[in-house]
């Protein structure tokens, strides 16, 4: 078979694979997947579903609206987790196409392709097609941005990233990072005036529902994880800080611990207030920084490598689908959320579970058999090649790259699923940095 009849082969795969996961496969969802319906229902209704041990007297933007806002619009529907599955398909196929246009501007026609179509089979990525979650759409945007970036629409990339930032708090980054390349040479003001606007906007409008001035209105939970909850570093037990949360737990209470273990007792003693938790938690957290400074930077560079292979990015259970017998966090979550029903195909077969959970198990297994070598000697090798001996367009997706994960790195706890919007930039970075590798072989044997 020559190359031009295995790139179509693979092309038409890829088509039939779509298709089998829209007709015979399902969406999937986990407990963080609730905040995002529980966001679109106090939208459509003002009222916002608590569930116990998540009470509080406010509503939370722990989870951002964009998202929420489908759950909004398809309220009537019946089946709407069938066109959510369909919608997120199709991001999934306009990423790839993207990034196929993007490495088309480096490598042939017909390679750029074949990656592209292998892209779009990945599993982890087909995973996320499935999942009432916003990576699948979040890694749409990022490409998007990028693609705008290297095609010189700065412009326009701080509308998408502004956009995207409602979608997926952490790509508030690429705002300032497309602003930087609009300021170098500002043409249609408009779209980032426009993108700008619509940021402060959501901070208006989160501050009536919770509050507080921002974003959103969490802050202390995922750094707490990140520092104190992984090296259980805390600071001096006089900090008013440490005082301040010991006072409000039982006084044998290890609290070097991952904040949902003790977010209901803190909970409890501050009226349910969440915003005052988070508080109570982030200044420990911040606390605990400044009394271990080097000891956060290091480990911090530890988390950079370990969110790209620490586990799987995303919940182990969801390769259990139907399986009887399973209870507490082993069981996957499989009933409604709104309109969105999960677990449930189009057409339902007698061997679909077992096809499915399959085909989760088997990724699994190579994800944690592959992805620390990938990550330590195909990714950061070309990263560092990218930086530092790549053209303009290769530095430029590296440190689009750096932008996006590094702050993940420093805030929130290794878990690689954070990183699945980034997914299309790995690609790029590693074919870029095999072209230095070749170009500069080329130049040696010449």
């Amino acid at each position: 078979m020559n190359t031009k009849v295995f790139v179509k082969v693979t092309c038409i795969l890829t088509v039939i694979w779509f298709l089998f996961n829209l007709l015979f496969f399902w969406m999937h969802a986990n407990v963080d997947s609730y905040f995002y319906f529980a966001i679109g229902e106090y939208f459509r209704t003002g009222n916002y579903p608590f569930q116990t041990p998540f009470i509080y007297t406010k509503p939370t933007t722990i989870s951002p609206p964009l998202y929420g806002l489908f759950f909004t619009l398809t309220h009537g529907l019946l089946r709407a987790d069938i066109l959510l599955h369909a919608v997120q398909l199709s991001f999934l196929a306009a990423t790839s196409y993207l990034l196929y246009k993007t490495l088309r501007l480096h490598i042939s026609r017909r390679m750029a392709t074949l990656i592209s179509c292998l892209f779009a089979l990945f599993p982890i990525n087909i995973i996320y097609a499935s999942n009432v979650m916003t990576e699948n759409p979040a890694q749409f945007v990022v490409m998007l941005i990028i693609y705008l970036l290297v095609s010189g629409n700065a412009s326009l990339a701080v509308l998408v990233a502004s956009i995207g930032t409602l979608l997926k708090y952490n790509l508030g980054v690429y705002v300032t990072f497309a602003l930087f390349f609009f300021l170098k040479k500002p043409m249609r003001p408009a779209y980032p005036v426009l993108g700008i606007a619509i940021l402060i906007g959501w901070i208006f409008i989160n501050h009536a529902i919770t509050g507080v001035w921002g974003l959103y209105d969490t802050r202390g939970t995922q750094l707490y994880n990140q520092f104190v909850a992984q090296t259980k570093l805390l600071p001096p037990k006089d900090h008013p800080a440490v005082i301040r949360m010991r006072s409000l737990l039982p006084p044998t209470t290890d609290i070097a611990v991952p904040y949902w273990d003790i977010q209901q007792q803190l909970s409890q003693k501050l009226g349910n207030e969440w915003v005052a938790v988070d508080r109570v938690l982030f200044q420990v957290a911040w606390g605990s920084v400044t009394a271990h400074p080097i000891a956060y930077l290091l480990h911090s560079l530890q988390n950079f490598a370990r969110i790209h292979y620490d586990h799987v990015p995303h919940w182990r259970n969801i390769g259990s689908i139907g399986v009887i017998g399973l209870t507490g966090t082993d069981q996957p979550f499989c009933g409604n959320l709104g309109s969105v029903t999960t677990c449930m195909p189009v057409i339902m077969t007698p061997w679909s579970f077992a096809i499915w959970n399959r085909y989760v198990q088997v990724e699994m297994w190579l994800f944690e058999a592959l992805a620390a070598p990938v990550f330590y000697l195909l990714l950061l090798p070309a990263l560092v090649m990218c930086l530092f001996w790549g053209n303009r367009r290769s530095r430029l997706v590296a440190v689009a790259y750096v932008v996006g994960t590094v702050p993940i790195a420093f805030t929130i706890h290794p878990d690689p699923r954070y990183i699945v919007p980034f997914y299309p930039l790995i690609v790029i970075i590693v074919v870029y940095g095999f072209s230095i590798i070749l170009r500069a072989r080329s130049l040696i044997t010449s």
